[in-house]
Parts: structure tokens; sequence; C-alpha cells
């Protein structure tokens, strides 16, 4: 028909990888089962682009607790606070964490004129927890199975327009956000789980959260080397909590304001100097409320970071130079409390603390198919109110090593040094791990396209083999405090090991 126009048009582009991963658990007793499925789609409807999403991951997986080394010592170095005996408290098959989540988004952007808009709606449904069994002389047979589960229902929605100006741009938005979660616990025993006989009343604590974030920002380059921005963001968060079987509730307020800036100069079209100023808040989560049964007016953690540096990409040379400092005020910190004979787990705000330190990253690119790299980095990391260390905060980080990459192939070879860092022993003190050194190595083969029959193509396939710990280390990657006397369960790095995988895209 003549003189008509089309007022719908569309063009779709599908993605859907799908992974399904297990292993064995050999090493400490801890099988794992993970599946994922993706789903994106991209279309051209009318004015705009359509991008609808959506991601399902489920994981199952055993407990690993450590060990101390009184217990590495009388079972072995496979030993990791799991048994193999169903009959006792700490039977792995008992002990188990599961991870259901999906989440989806709707999105459209569009122009109108020079003005760009995007709305985006998303979803986000979740279930973790898990069984474990723990000591109770009250129970037969001293101990008894619990069952928690942590379900999660998030939505919202994120308005955005953009509009040029000149030689820069202005940006203004919104985010809107409502959290729902709920922790319960039900608690059998041990020989009559079957039955489902509670030793214990069962725990339901719903956290509701809503936000809504405000925020304004533009970038301007008053001349072509230098490229200024800034911005500012409101947050506004009411959360409520309540405990349907003490009767309980309490709820919180958080509003804060939160300004940043940052400056870009081109001293060279590949040589550039930066600062940045950024102002951050993050409320206490709803876990935190919920774990602390000993200080529940938990303040917001605020942050004011400072970066300054330069980065350069000249012939084979590239890299990057950064000098930091965060300052924290009403710095959140896992605190253990010792009540009795056990050892509990508290959030409490710490006061101040400082990041501050030094990165410098390098890369050289050999020959066309070679390249090497090194990265070094020095980090201060305290609390300043308490003139103590920050926990689990190595002192300096290195690594080297050798990239290569083919139109088929591609190798890494890498040596990373981790510096000594602290960890929590008690209520009242910190102890050190010593720092470790670790190799990997990783080759991969891509086949490229490949013909099947009858016409289907297959896009890629590659199979790589990965080796992990290549020089044997005996190292400890963390510590917790440990509710026996003997001293802290540490997690120790797997001994060198190998695996390989196939993959491939549709």
């Amino acid at each position: 028909m003549s003189g008509t126009k089309r007022l719908l048009s569309y063009q779709a582009t599908l993605t859907g990888p799908c992974t399904n991963t297990r292993s064995n658990g050999y090493f400490y007793n801890t099988q794992s089962h993970k599946y994922t499925f993706i789903f994106k789609s991209i279309s051209q409807i009318g004015p705009g682009r359509l991008t609808l999403f959506f991601f399902q991951n489920n994981q199952t997986w055993n407990f690993y607790n450590g060990a101390t080394k009184q217990e590495t010592a009388e079972y072995g170095r496979r030993y990791s606070g799991n048994s193999a005996d169903p009959g006792s408290p700490d039977y792995y098959g008992d002990n188990f964490k599961t991870f259901l989540n999906w989440q989806s988004y709707v999105k459209y952007a569009f122009h109108i004129g020079r003005l760009e808009l995007s709305d985006q709606y998303y979803y986000f449904s979740g279930k973790g927890g898990g069984t474990f069994t723990q000591n109770n002389r009250a129970a037969p047979g001293g101990f008894y199975l619990a069952t928690k589960l942590f379900p999660v229902h998030e939505f919202g929605n994120i308005f955005k327009a953009r509009y040029p100006l000149g030689s820069g741009s202005l940006e203004a938005g919104v985010w809107a956000d409502s959290d729902n979660e709920t922790a319960f616990q039900y608690q059998s025993n041990l020989y009559n789980r079957f039955t489902g006989a509670l030793v214990s009343a069962p725990v339901s604590q719903p956290v509701v959260t809503e936000s809504v974030q405000p925020y304004v920002q533009g970038e301007w380059s008053p001349i072509t080397t230098l490229r200024l921005t800034t911005g500012v963001k409101l947050l506004n968060l009411h959360r409520t909590w309540r405990d349907y079987v003490s009767k309980m509730e309490r709820a919180a307020n958080f509003n804060q304001w939160l300004p940043s800036f940052g400056v870009n100069y081109a001293l060279q079209p590949n040589w550039h100097l930066y600062f940045n100023y950024t102002r951050s808040a993050e409320a206490p989560s709803s876990s935190q409320l919920t774990a602390s049964y000993f200080n529940s007016g938990l303040q917001p953690e605020i942050a004011n970071s400072y970066e300054a540096g330069t980065y350069w990409h000249q012939g084979a040379w590239g890299g990057r130079f950064t000098a930091f400092r965060t300052n924290f005020e009403n710095y959140i910190l896992s605190t253990p409390v010792v009540i009795g004979n056990q050892v509990f787990s508290t959030q409490s705000n710490a006061g101040a603390a400082i990041y501050q330190g030094l990165e410098f990253s390098n890369t050289y690119q050999i020959t066309p198919w070679l390249s090497a790299f090194a990265n070094f980095g020095i980090l201060d990391a305290r609390m300043t109110s308490k003139n103590q260390p920050a926990l689990q905060a190595p002192h300096h980080t290195e690594a080297v090593g050798l990239n290569v990459k083919t139109a088929h192939w591609q190798g890494m070879l890498a040596v990373q040094q981790i510096g000594s860092r602290y960890y929590a022993t008690g209520a009242t003190g910190n102890s050190k791990l010593d720092g470790y050194v670790a190799g990997s190595l990783s080759v991969a083969y891509d086949t490229g396209e490949l013909s099947l029959w009858k016409g289907y193509i297959l896009p890629n396939l590659q199979i790589s083999a990965h080796v992990n710990n290549l020089f044997n280390n005996d190292y400890a990657l963390s510590a917790s405090p440990s509710t026996s006397s003997a001293g802290a369960a540490y997690q120790l790095a797997q001994p060198i090991n190998a695996f390989a995988e196939i993959s491939t895209t549709f």
C-alpha cells in the first residue's frame, strides 16, 4: 500500500549460554554442583532498543569449616571440619549449603531528539541456606540437625535521562528498590529428622528495605585535553526488621548526600593524569542486622575515597600508577564475642579506618603473540580508632607472568605473592597469617568455526587445561576463631591440582 509508514520495526539478537559443573570434593569432602543458565535478547522495536535478560544460578556445596593445627595433626591435612561418619555431628552429608536464585530485567532505551532515555525494571528471587549439625546436650545423641532458609524477593526500577550540552553532557535519574528478606531456621532432632519433630521454636525474621536514590551528574571538556566530571546522589533508605517469634520489631532510616568529582588531563594522546574523589555510603545489610544480636544500632559505613595517578600506552608498553586513600567512618566490622565456651560473631561500628597505598601495573608486548605483565601493590590498612591493623588486608601483593595468544592458542603462566595479613582470634585480639607464593598455568585451544552436518555450524569449541598451586605450597588462605580451645581454624590451600574443560557457544 503506497503512502503508508512502518510504525514498528523488529530485529533481535539472542544469546543463551548454559553451564553445568560438578566436583567430587576429594581433598576436603566438599562436593559441589553448580548450574547456570543465561538468556539475553536485544531487539530493535520502533524508535528504541528492548533488552530482555534472564539469569538462573543453582548451587549446592558442603561447608568448609577449616581445621586447627591440632586437628590437622590428628586427622591429616584433608580434614576440614567435615567427617565421613554419618553418625558424627560433623558428617559432611548433613552439612551443606544451597543457593538457588534467578534474576531478570526488561530495559527499553530510546531517543527523543537529542535526549537519551532508558527505563529498566528488574526482579530478583533467591533462596539460600542449608543444613548443619550443632552440639546440643539437651537433645538425644548430643546434637541436632538445623535447617536454615533465607528467601529473598527484590524488585526495582532504574530510570535515566541524558542530554548532550556542547562539549559535555548532563545526566539525571532515579533508582527505586524494594527488598524483602526472611530468615527461617528449623531445628529437628537428628535421629528423628524423618518425623519432623522440633526441639525448639522456628525462627522467622523478615527484613524489608525500601530505598529511593535520585542522582544528577555531568561531564564537561573546556579544552580538548581536559575532562571534568561531577555529580551528587541522595541515599534515602528505610529498613524494618521483625521477629515474629519474639514479637520484636525495630526500624531504621538512613539519609546521605554523596558527591563525586573527577579530573582527567591528557599530557599526550597516550599519556593521561587523573584525580577522583567519591563519597559513598553502605547501610547495614539485612544479614548484618539479623546477625547483630549485641548491636542493633548499626550506623551506615561512610567512605571518602581519593585517587590520583597516571596511565599510558606507548608502543609495546602500557601501564598505570595510582596512589589512593580511603577514609572510613563508622567502619562495620565482624567482631567475635565469647559467651561461655563458645565464640559468636556480631557486627559493630568500629569507628574510623584508613586504607591507603600504591598500585603499579605494567604490560609489555614482547612479540605479536607473547606479552609479559608485572603488578605491584602496597597497602596500609588499619583501624585508627582502635590502633589495630585491618583484618584480611595483605600489606603487599606482587604478580608477574606471561601471556601467549595466537589465532587458536592461548596460555598463561603467573606467579603471585600475597603478603602477611591479620585475622580475629577472639573478642580482644588479632593474629597474623604468614604470606605465601602461588603459581598457576593454563593452556587453551580454540578450534574456531566448525562445520557439522546438513549445513549446521558450531561457532567454536574450546579445550583447556589448568594447573593450580603450581609449586605445591602448603599455605593458609584464611583463619577464623575456633569454638574449641585448640586455637584458630585454618583454611589451607589445596595441593597442586589440575583439571581440564571443554566449552562451546551457540
